[in-house]
């Protein structure tokens, strides 16, 4: 315990010994930006910031420097037939939103009366200043949203908190997302609660009236550049690793973790070293403490040419108490954590991963991962045989941009298969989890998916989404969500090892078990009041099919406001 201490203080120290600048923060995960640089990325194909976006959250300076560039030739007229009068619009209110980061045209960006002369001086934030000694900007949250379930539910959000960050002396960046909510949640989503002890994307709650809950969102973190392409970040947050709407390596999908982020960029070679602490799965016992895991990834990315890049990534992950703590050789940034597990007769749970992204015709992009959790040669090539051993994944996946010369218009079409028993190990403690729910994709294992989604914005201020996806998962039970010790083991449940009721070595394929059939529909309409407040209004259709079972279809809608705040989804 001492000496894991000993060593995050040395760490901390000796980057703030560092002669370091211009510290700044990320662009979150559900940000309105993150729309506009996907675009781009295809659009403007081989862009030096936007091509190595493929780790997320991004760069908040960098993505502002850039698209203040873009901007400039945009109006010299090096951009002609590029931007459409809507990223005009999405470009200006991105640079108003990281006015702290921008050089030109923040005088346009100001307000003829600031409420008492101090508040909203811009339409972006309730509170900034920017001075050389340090810098603040103050955003508040809310969400709020109503609806009902055929279910029988009436839903509802009631979220309200606060959002800082700036920098101190050139030196410390920092950034923190405080909230505080209660939500009724659909039918579904309160019996994946009850049967993982942890709330969809947030973890810990407690609960809140009838069927209801209560938690805080908390996250932050503070941030040091110890060069124009050198950067640490020490935080409580997530990653997400991967072009498309899903990641088969590491997403958002759970809860926020503490981790030390490494990160360094040499030409058109970029490399991510994080070292976190995570929760392992757990059955809770009042508020005693969770058991620990460590998670190690390396994610190395190399833009071979203007249109292709191509990522080689690695994932480790061991338990606390099986391996006596956090073992100090994994804190080695290099990559290759398993000749490190090998040396020292860790019992880690590795994976390692390939994946590229190809823009081509400033309207396309083709991408994918492959992820590997152990492979035989032997038995791969078998096809028929459908070995428990050969444990990956594939994603391919397609977007095209102003789809059909319909300016604005966004689609995107991808497919997700993991095999069964994929992100499981002999121990259960070392499954690809985190407090309780799956790291990557959501449906953990022992699934093939397919997700289409349709993204318009029609005029600067209305963005209309269309979404559907189908899957098949394969269950070790009929009921949904419940982990089961005495049924055959079907390779889908991260909270059972591989070896548990495993009955044979063959005849192991996607969605094969207790099939379920999975359709969800949605359409969302967000229209953007003020900068940054949002009226949204959703309709959700979901089919959730277990064969033996009687059928279940819901239907859902919602409507309410938002501001500097996403919506709460659950799509699985």
């Amino acid at each position: 315990m001492k000496i894991r201490y000993a060593l995050l203080l040395g760490t901390c120290l000796a980057f703030t010994a560092l002669k370091v600048k211009a510290q700044t923060d990320n662009i979150e995960l559900s940000d309105k930006q993150n729309l506009l640089i996907k675009r781009l990325d295809i659009k403007l194909r081989g862009d030096s910031v936007m091509q190595f976006t493929t780790v997320k959250p991004a760069d908040r300076k960098r993505i502002t420097e850039r698209m203040e560039l873009i901007d400039s030739l945009e109006k010299a007229g090096a951009l002609q037939g590029v931007l459409t009068d809507v990223d005009r619009y999405n470009l200006r209110s991105l640079l108003m939103n990281n006015q702290d980061w921008t050089h030109y045209y923040t005088d346009s960006f100001g307000v003829k009366k600031p409420i008492f002369n101090t508040f909203f001086k811009t339409p972006a934030h309730l509170y900034a200043v920017a001075k050389p000694e340090y810098s603040i900007i103050v955003d508040p949250l809310l969400n709020l949203q109503f609806g009902h379930s055929s279910d029988g539910t009436s839903l509802f959000v009631n979220s309200r908190g606060i959002r800082v960050r700036g920098q101190v002396d050139q030196r410390l960046g920092y950034y923190l997302y405080f909230s505080e909510n209660q939500e009724r949640d659909p039918l579904y989503v309160r019996q994946y609660t009850a049967a993982h002890y942890s709330l969809p994307g947030k973890g810990y709650y407690k609960h809140y009236n009838k069927n209801g809950y209560d938690y805080f969102d908390v996250r932050g973190g503070i941030t040091f550049h110890a060069g124009k392409n050198i950067d640490f970040q020490l935080g409580y947050d997530r990653f997400f690793i991967g072009d498309g709407y899903r990641s088969l390596f590491l997403s958002d999908n759970s809860a926020p973790f503490y981790f030390l982020k490494f990160g360094v960029q040499a030409g058109n070679i970029k490399y991510t070293a994080v070292g976190a602490q995570t929760i392992a799965s757990f059955i809770p016992n009042s508020d005693s403490t969770r058991p620990r895991n460590y998670m190690m990834f390396h994610y190395l990315t190399w833009q071979a040419t203007d249109w292709l890049k191509v990522g080689l990534y690695e994932n480790t992950m061991y338990n606390s108490k099986i391996n006596g703590g956090l073992q100090v050789s994994y804190i080695n940034p290099a990559i290759f954590n398993r000749s490190m597990s090998q040396n020292t007769g860790n019992s880690a749970k590795s994976s390692i991963g390939l994946d590229f992204k190809a823009n081509f015709a400033k309207q396309f992009e083709v991408y994918g991962q492959w992820l590997i959790n152990e492979f035989h040669i032997d038995k791969a090539f078998k096809f028929g045989d459908g070995n428990w051993v050969n444990k990956f994944g594939f994603q391919l996946g397609g977007k095209y941009v102003d789809a059909f010369t319909i300016k604005n218009l966004d689609l995107q079409l991808e497919g997700n298969l993991v095999r069964p028993f994929t992100y499981m190990d002999k121990w259960a403690q070392n499954n690809f989890l985190h407090y309780n729910q799956p790291l990557a994709h959501p449906l953990g294992a022992n699934f093939k998916e397919l997700v289409a989604i349709a993204n318009y914005q029609p005029i600067p201020r209305l963005n209309i989404e269309l979404m559907a996806m189908t899957y098949r998962k394969g269950l070790d039970t009929a009921a949904a969500y419940v982990t089961t010790i005495d049924q055959p083991n079907n390779g889908g449940d991260l909270f059972r090892n591989y070896n548990d009721h495993r009955l044979a070595e063959d005849g192991y394929f996607p969605g094969d078990g207790v099939r379920v059939n999975g359709l969800l529909g949605s359409l969302t309409a967000s229209y953007e009041i003020l900068q940054n407040l949002y009226f949204d209004a959703n309709f959700t259709y979901r089919r959730h099919d277990i064969e033996t079972i009687p059928k279940n279809h819901i239907k859902m809608f919602m409507f309410g406001l938002r501001w500097n705040m996403a919506r709460r989804s659950f799509n699985f």
